[in-house]
């Protein structure tokens, strides 16, 4: 289910769009095929500009929702780790981009918002929600519909979930917003309460022509994620935000150090970044986690030859990232 008004200073720092209407979703994957599809709702049309720098598999993801709706997908390839502002078409409903981007680079989301609506579409933002301590959020750019992962927000990895997934638009499109809304409201006798609400949407009431077949979602982690930002507080998000990017770049200079690697993630970036290394990044990832580090994940080729991520957060001291370096040297050696 997800959330009518009235949320907390976390979560309206996360949004910052939107009039205040969030929705719940599975993953990041599932809430940007989702986000696209209220867009094509939304416009008619049946066209998807969609960057290279969305991750690979919630790309894999929406391709798969969209062949089962007769959409196109278009991706529009990366230029020097960011993407190009594209033209856009007649035809395309919804233009896609995501911030940081898959390669952990910065994104410039203003006139790609300018772009789309220029041409009738609407703009879906992919954003990662412990950025948003420190970057300006989606709405600030214009963008229509922000959709994200929130394992970022004190959820375990867990080989890969259970996570959830956030979709937040603006209240002229709130009709189209997949599943149910919660939202807050009083008692006969004043006390606070909360209620369904815009239920017409769903497929209990309108089956077949409902907006959306998803149902059941992670409400558990949603509830973690929801402690997890009432405990941090908006300063506390900024804090632990600012600290990923002082690790980060740290880790980034350290590594460079290394006889080979050579960097390819352009500046600015978050908390995650891309190095060219010398040997297959592959043999190298296994080379480290033998040594107890995780590192050196493998970027699909479609990026460039021997690419490989890295990434750095609050809980990383400068010991760790000293350490990485010199098992990175030993690896490469």
């Amino acid at each position: 289910w997800g959330l009518g008004s009235r949320t907390g200073p976390g979560s309206k720092r996360l949004q910052g769009l939107l009039d205040d209407r969030q929705r719940l979703m599975y993953d990041g994957a599932t809430a940007l095929a989702e986000g696209v599809l209220l867009a094509l709702r939304e416009t008619g049309r049946m066209g998807v500009l969609v960057s290279q720098g969305v991750h690979p598999e919630y790309r894999a993801v929406l391709r798969a929702y969209l062949e089962a709706v007769g959409a196109k997908l278009l991706t529009l390839p990366l230029e020097g780790g960011r993407t190009p502002l594209p033209e856009v078409g007649e035809e395309v409903g919804a233009v896609v981009v995501q911030n940081p981007n898959f390669l952990g680079a910065l994104e410039d989301l203003g006139p790609f918002a300018e772009a789309a609506h220029g041409a009738g579409a609407l703009f879906v933002a992919v954003a990662d929600p412990l950025s948003l301590g420190v970057l300006k959020p989606p709405g600030a750019y214009g963008v229509d519909i922000a959709v994200g992962d929130g394992q970022s927000l004190g959820l375990p990895m867990g080989f890969g979930g259970p996570h959830f997934g956030f979709l937040a638009t603006k209240k002229a499109f709130v009709r189209q917003l997949p599943g149910r809304l919660v939202s807050e409201t009083v008692d006969v006798e004043g006390r606070r309460g909360f209620i369904l609400t815009l239920q017409a949407r769903e497929q209990y009431i309108r089956r077949a022509k409902a907006k959306s077949n998803i149902t059941t979602n992670a409400q558990l982690t949603a509830l973690m994620g929801a402690m997890y930002l009432a405990a941090l507080g908006p300063e506390g998000l900024r804090e632990v935000a600012l600290k990923s990017v002082e690790m980060a770049h740290k880790l980034h200079a350290l590594l460079l150090e290394v006889p080979g690697v050579r960097p390819f993630t352009p500046k600015p970036f978050f908390n995650e970044f891309a190095l060219a290394l010398p040997k297959d990044p592959e043999a190298v990832r296994r080379a480290l986690a033998e040594r107890g580090f995780h590192g050196a994940t493998p970027v699909p080729r479609e990026y460039g030859e021997n690419l490989a991520l890295f990434a750095a957060t609050e809980l990383h001291e400068e010991e760790d990232l000293l350490a990485l370096r010199e098992a990175l040297k030993e690896v490469l050696a």
